[in-house]
């Protein structure tokens, strides 16, 4: 079964604003029910970080079985598929870029430089990374909310479901890498 993170990252909030957008966020999830508080809650992997138990809005998107935790990741940090990582796929066409000749652009990216903006070779789409479908690549972001979906499996719906209402409600630039080790 392994280790399963679902990381949906707000590419527009630089690090002076991460902390910020960590409490509009939680606030946001709590007021809606998709997150509560829960003073026993805490992320294993990010348990620094605060973290809040799932809400019945989430239960109910996720469905049957789900029962696991949000954790609010304020600072800049490197986030990445793990095990069989791939490139990133075309929106327009779904053509996969390969990983390895775009490596040097995302390094340059987690070392301050900025996000890489590609061409897909099949249908000329062009964007930057974050644009791309990177599901099973990788991304920098100054903000992340990560849920631990290690017992439960990944969950589209809620996935899907929370990405369209944080950009609807809350603005912002959301991508989503899912986590396997």
């Amino acid at each position: 079964m392994g280790v399963h993170w679902e990381q949906l990252l707000d590419l527009s909030v630089d690090e002076a604003g991460a902390e910020k957008r960590l409490q509009e966020v939680r606030n946001w999830l709590r007021a809606y029910g998709w997150s509560k508080a829960d003073p026993d809650m805490f992320f294993t992997y990010y348990d620094k970080h605060p973290a809040d138990a799932f809400g019945p809005r989430s239960h109910l998107t996720a469905g049957p079985g789900f029962d696991t935790s949000y954790a609010f990741v304020a600072g800049r940090d490197f986030y990445h598929a793990g095990d069989g990582a791939g490139g990133p796929e075309c929106r327009k066409c779904g053509t996969e870029l390969p990983l390895m000749p775009i490596i040097p652009q995302i390094r340059e990216w987690d070392e301050g430089g900025p996000e890489p903006f590609l061409i897909c070779p099949e249908c000329s789409w062009a964007g930057l990374l974050g644009n791309w479908d990177i599901g099973g690549c990788m991304a920098v972001s100054s903000f992340a909310l990560v849920i631990d979906t290690s017992s439960s499996g990944t969950s589209v719906p809620l996935i899907d479901a929370l990405i369209e209402n944080l950009q609807t409600e809350l603005g912002g630039r959301w991508a989503y890498v899912h986590h396997h080790l």
